[in-house]
């Protein structure tokens, strides 16, 4: 993988991932009982994050396809 192509995977999903990341820590530290407690929140986090590094890795991919 090329330079060329780690700075476009960092300016498409690096804001995403940080602010996914940072909303939930803080969600997480003002209801720790809440979510801690809930299987639906879990699960939900739980399928935002794969859903996440599908794109992700789905996109990296088709980087390196076009490599080639």
């Amino acid at each position: 993988m090329t330079e060329d192509h780690k700075k476009q995977l960092n300016k498409k999903f690096g804001g995403i991932f940080l602010l996914f990341n940072v909303a939930y820590f803080f969600i997480f530290m003002i209801f720790p009982d809440e979510l801690v407690g809930n299987i639906y929140v879990i699960a939900l986090y739980l399928v935002l994050a794969v859903t996440f590094l599908f794109y992700y890795f789905s996109y990296k991919k088709k980087l390196e396809s076009r490599e080639k």
